[in-house]
């Protein structure tokens, strides 16, 4: 069977070196939207004494985008990896899970990664790409990332024939997979949803030199992270923490907490989400009719040192992700 619709990725050995077939992986289920594009009006317009623009020249070039799609606890690595930048591996006894950990690196160059789109007619590659955001979400159905990604360039090439598709085996992650704990404490009784956003700073315009209209870099700058989770709510005590005291706002900051999530995939595996040092940024008490209290928490995250499962390696991060699976390292293939 022809098939004209896909995604593949494939991590680069330089920023921009096209990662040649055959990917990583490629995708055509799970995946509902892939938006990744060429930029609009990529031009320099000649000033002119006239009243409408008559010229322009080619300017900055770099295309951006986003790509939503829904999670499995192996193909997730790769983009946590793009993603955050840290990445240790660790092989399992014989018969036993690999375990990848994934944290925040302080370095701002980010791996990258040469994305390739089936469009009907014609494929469509993106070089240099870079995820600078990612929403990861798990409400009543399944867990599904949203990532913004920018490119360096686009070119076109012929459909490809063969594919490196996902198994079959593969199965995405259904919300009663997961499980999440707040201070120690499970929650997941009340949970409505769970969504977790990470952004990387990345500005395209900042890679701009001369010589080329393309950038020549897309780095990190400041990042940012935070947690947001509806519950069912009939108590006081998230708004006490949140005001860091029993009775009504304290002038002390807030008891610093962890929150762990843990999506269970079964026999292909588990992925622990941890973020050791977090705090309320908004704890909701509104009302409405007979309806039941269903807060949205907002919970900020706060970088710390966390030792890795090696018990030697120590990194700061404000989040730690340790993925077991049957998948080999995460790493740069020929």
């Amino acid at each position: 069977m022809v098939v004209n619709r896909y995604v593949g990725f494939k991590e680069e050995a330089s920023f921009g070196t096209e990662a040649s077939v055959p990917m990583a992986f490629d995708m055509t289920d799970g995946i509902s939207t892939m938006a990744l594009d060429a930029p609009d009006d990529p031009n320099i317009a000649v000033p002119t004494l006239n009243r409408f623009q008559k010229r322009h020249v080619p300017g900055f070039y770099s295309p951006d985008g986003s790509m939503e799609h829904t999670i499995d606890i192996n193909t997730i690595g790769w983009f946590l990896k793009w993603l955050l930048g840290g990445y240790k591996f660790t092989a399992g006894s014989e018969g036993g899970l690999n375990t990848h950990e994934f944290y925040s690196t302080q370095s701002m160059v980010l791996p990258s990664f040469t994305a390739r789109t089936g469009k009907d007619t014609f494929e469509h590659v993106m070089l240099g790409c870079v995820l600078n955001n990612m929403e990861l979400t798990i409400d009543k159905d399944l867990a599904t990332a949203k990532t913004d990604i920018i490119a360096q360039k686009d070119k076109k090439a012929a459909l490809r024939t063969t594919l490196n598709e996902l198994d079959d085996t593969i199965y995405p992650i259904a919300f009663y997979n997961v499980n999440t704990t707040i201070g120690g404490t499970s929650v997941s009784q009340d949970v409505l949803s769970w969504k977790w956003t990470y952004k990387n700073g990345i500005k395209a315009e900042d890679g701009l030199g001369q010589g080329s209209r393309f950038p020549y870099s897309l780095n990190a700058k400041d990042g940012s992270t935070e947690l947001a989770i509806k519950i069912n709510d009939d108590g006081s005590e998230k708004l006490e923490a949140f005001w860091g005291n029993a009775a009504g706002p304290s002038n002390d900051p807030q008891a610093l907490f962890a929150v762990q999530s843990i999506f269970d995939s079964g026999t292909f595996g588990n992925m622990h989400i941890n973020f050791p040092r977090s705090y309320y940024t908004k704890a909701p008490t509104d009302i409405k009719e007979a309806e039941p209290r269903t807060p949205e928490l907002g919970i900020g995250i706060e970088a710390d040192e966390i030792t890795l499962a090696d018990s030697t390696t120590k990194v700061v991060s404000p989040v730690l992700i340790t993925l077991q699976n049957n998948q080999p390292e995460y790493k740069l293939t020929a």
